[in-house]
């Protein structure tokens, strides 16, 4: 009979390796690895195995997933539940899945899952686990394929939002490269950006950035003139390095002005929305 794996607790002595610099995401604490943080990140305790009615047992699948060696840590964090400070957190080789986590720490949060290398000490790609999908013991496929993006606008269209969808309550937040130099998972090489044309005016472009707590990227452009109409298409290209086949996402929509009242008064017209992939 097969038995799932246990992870070890992160502990503040614990060593394990650097993540990439996370210096340009908002000062959030899930957008940062345990280690990185200024709290401790303790289990209370650690069992052989879990019981099957109070744990999570995790699986890992998928294209990525053929990529991940023994070198491979995988550390799933989250927040304590308040008046508790803090993370607690469990890491794992990538060979010791299926890994069983406690429920006592895991459920009913959002958690991180981040992937490392151990020989090169950096942080490969990362994920988020919506707490919808822990909200009971049960055991849990991470499905590591092709992102799903979506991409949106908000604030009158000039904050572009990405996420890195997956399933409806699993996504990318640092999005998986493979080296084709090396063979192997890498940090990826090139920054995501969104590019943004207006009519036919030149388009324009802008570096996605980490969102607060991770759970999407955003770019902010300047804002469209209230006294024009046009059709706006934003885009995002992310290229997986052959990991999957490049991935286009588009969010489309007809920009109209506000309209003027005959009391000089000024309202906005309905938008029109459309999302391809």
């Amino acid at each position: 009979m097969h038995r799932s794996g246990v992870g070890q607790p992160i502990s503040e002595s614990t060593s394990l390796p650097p993540p990439r610099d996370t210096a340009r995401s908002c000062f959030c604490p899930m957008n940062f690895p345990p280690l990185v943080t200024s709290v401790a990140v303790l289990f209370a305790t650690a069992t052989p195995v879990f019981a099957e009615d109070t744990g999570f047992t995790v699986s890992l699948t998928g294209r990525v997933a053929e990529y991940l060696t023994e070198a491979t840590v995988v550390t799933f964090t989250a927040a304590q539940t308040p008046p508790k400070k803090g993370f607690v957190g469990v890491y794992a080789t990538a060979n010791q899945f299926p890994l069983e986590l406690p429920g006592e720490h895991f459920r009913d949060r959002h958690v991180r899952v981040s992937f490392s290398d151990t020989a090169s000490g950096r942080q490969l790609f990362s994920l988020r686990l919506h707490r919808s999908l822990m909200n009971e013991p049960r055991p849990i496929t991470i499905p590591l394929t092709a992102p799903k993006p979506l991409l949106r606008t908000v604030w009158s269209s000039s904050e572009v939002r990405y996420i890195g969808r997956i399933t409806q309550r699993i996504a990318y937040q640092d999005l998986p490269f493979l080296d084709s130099s090396t063979g192997r998972l890498a940090p990826m090489l090139t920054e995501l950006s969104v590019s943004r044309m207006v009519g036919e005016d030149p388009a324009e472009q802008e570096t996605l950035e980490p969102g607060c707590m991770g759970y999407h990227w955003e770019a902010r452009f300047e804002p469209l003139s209230p006294d024009r109409q046009a059709a706006v298409n934003y885009e995002v290209r992310y290229d997986s390095g052959g990991l999957f086949p490049p991935i286009r996402t588009l969010f489309q929509f007809d920009y109209r002005p506000k309209l003027q009242l005959a009391d000089g008064q000024r309202i906005d017209a309905p938008k029109q929305h459309s999302h391809a992939q």
